[in-house]
């Protein structure tokens, strides 16, 4: 099977590497999973919530819920439903803190009714700050966790935005969700984390004849980000770069992600299936049985 491979330490793109076909045989093994959908995944054009993809997330995950994976829902909306919650009137007063406010409640209440119609009881919450995943305090975060996953629940995992402080000067855009799946990951020891946005994954010549998927990608390096340049008008500069910045994080470490369109119905089946859903992050050592 020819895919599009890139590995970081050659100058070019390594196009159609061979590879086997069960080279995502990995994914199929992974049960501690954390998912993170994006605010590009979860409204509309119009900027309202999008009931329709949630639903479909929300039943994917149920499916799994119910034989025994731990699944970690990071989702972004609360600034979206705040906004349309309160109305225009009074939403242009505030800033995207203040707008949560209101938003985390109405996007938890339209996750309780899903949640009760796939899993049979409302879903949980958990407002995050930076200083949960700290090591003093890192063991009693996780057992939060531990209980939920115990009674197959759903784990609804936000940050805490009205009070967000980390790296707040430098990005300008309130909390980081692709940092937080980072920091889940590490904390739950989980073997798999999905990054969902509204593109099919990596793209190389994006908006060009020659356009295509990168389907593995073998390592993080400057060449990796240099790849971005190409995706500024479809993805937007700062989410795919935050994606690889935190990706990179979760390889160094040994571990795997995925970054693909949310807005695909069933996109997270096909991807623990190991099908050749989205852009596969991995290091080579991990797939060599899979490699000619």
């Amino acid at each position: 099977m020819k895919i599009l491979v890139h590995r970081p330490w050659e100058e070019e793109l390594a196009l159609e590497e061979i590879v086997k076909k069960n080279y995502r045989e990995p994914l199929t093994q992974a049960r501690n999973i954390v998912v993170k959908a994006g605010s590009d995944v979860l409204l509309t054009k119009e900027g309202t919530l999008d009931m329709v993809t949630m639903a479909n997330l929300v039943e994917q995950i149920a499916h799994y819920i119910k034989q025994d994976y731990r699944i970690t829902f990071i989702t972004s909306g609360a600034v979206a439903a705040g906004r349309e919650c309160l109305g225009k009137e009074k939403a242009v007063k505030m800033d995207s803190r203040g707008l949560s406010t209101f938003g985390q409640s109405e996007l938890m209440e339209k996750y309780n009714v899903l949640s009760r119609n796939y899993l049979g009881c409302d879903a949980g919450q958990v407002l995050v700050e930076q200083h949960h995943f700290s090591s003093e305090r890192r063991e009693e975060t996780k057992k939060i966790f531990d209980q939920v996953y115990d009674i197959r629940g759903l784990l609804i995992v936000n940050a805490n935005d009205p009070c967000w402080s980390y790296e707040l000067e430098e990005l300008k855009l309130g909390s980081d969700n692709d940092q937080i799946a980072v920091w889940m990951y590490n904390l739950l020891n989980a073997d798999l984390a999905i990054y969902l946005s509204s593109v099919k994954g990596l793209m190389y010549n994006i908006g060009e004849k020659d356009e295509r998927k990168i389907d593995l990608v073998l390592g993080i390096n400057e060449e990796t980000q240099k790849l971005v340049k190409n995706i500024n008008s479809r993805a937007g500069s700062y989410g795919m770069k935050s994606k690889l910045k935190r990706i990179k994080q979760i390889l160094d470490k040994d571990g795997q992600a995925v970054i693909a369109n949310g807005k695909d119905l069933g996109v997270i089946h096909r991807i623990l299936n190991g099908e050749n859903e989205g852009t596969y992050f991995t290091r080579e050592k991990r797939i060599q049985p899979y490699l000619f």
